[in-house]
């Protein structure tokens, strides 16, 4: 067995009894100087507070995701914008370009000669020219009569649910007058009269009976002499009231525009 230990390495624990208490002293090896370095590697980590940071994280979260959301609606709302204005845009430019081939055309039958029509569906006479030929739809005037009235005079009660009036039923004739649908079809003007070829009925009106022609945007009237006035519908009024204009005057050739002085004339 080994005695050579050195008794020096171990504290020494002297017990003294003293009244009341037991004191103990004791001799430790000093401890090393502290040289101000410390060991991180043995420092546990600091406590950290889970639930504070779990609710600041999903507040973080939820506010991205809020604005993710809005920016979407944003830049939706913007989309959807920029797609109507390009939209309206293009619907201008196409409305733009009809009204431009519609004066054109306006033009064109103002002062071009008038071309007639070959091949209509339309018994023609041998000197009779067909120069417009459209769908049409033809409304006149209709006239619907109805009694409204009443009984007058005191009325005196009988028996239970029974009443008698002393005075007789009176009643009065309410007329109403508008224009109706008569029937659908083909319009022409010739050179001669305007025809409607109905899938019912057919009509047909001499230029020299018209005493008036008035377009409108979806038709034109004819004002027969002694007659009701006649609405074709079915397609702007203006292209067929000039033609049937310069056809009831005879100016089916080339017209020189109004407006474009002649050279031989002077100004004073």
């Amino acid at each position: 067995m080994r005695t050579d230990i050195d008794q020096s390495a171990f504290p020494t624990v002297t017990l003294q009894s003293r009244p009341g208490f037991i004191a103990a002293s004791a001799t430790a090896k000093p401890r090393p100087a502290h040289t101000g370095r410390t060991d991180q590697a043995h420092r546990p980590a600091p406590a950290v507070d889970t639930g504070i940071n779990g609710s600041l994280v999903t507040t973080i979260t939820l506010c991205a995701v809020l604005g993710l959301i809005i920016w979407g609606v944003i830049q939706g709302g913007q989309n959807k914008a920029e797609r109507e204005s390009a939209v309206a845009a293009d619907a201008a430019k196409e409305q733009a370009g009809r009204d431009l081939e519609f004066h054109a055309n306006v033009e064109r039958l103002n002062h071009d000669p008038l071309q007639p029509i070959h091949g209509v569906e339309l018994a023609l006479a041998h000197d009779e020219n067909c120069y417009f030929s459209g769908p049409m739809s033809i409304w006149t005037k209709h006239t619907h009569t109805y009694r409204v009235g009443g009984y007058a005079g005191p009325s005196f009660r009988v028996a239970r649910g029974v009443s008698f009036r002393m005075g007789a039923f009176k009643s009065a004739p309410v007329s109403t007058t508008d224009y109706e649908q008569d029937d659908q079809g083909t319009l022409y003007i010739t050179s001669q009269r305007v025809v409607f070829a109905g899938q019912s009925s057919t009509k047909v009106v001499k230029l020299k009976d018209v005493v008036q022609c008035e377009p409108f945007s979806d038709g034109i009237q004819f004002d027969v002499a002694n007659k009701n006035s006649i609405i074709f519908k079915g397609g702007h009024g203006l292209p067929p009231a000039i033609i049937f204009l310069r056809v009831q005057a005879g100016a089916v050739g080339a017209i020189p525009p109004s407006n474009v002085d002649s050279p031989n004339s002077s100004t004073s």
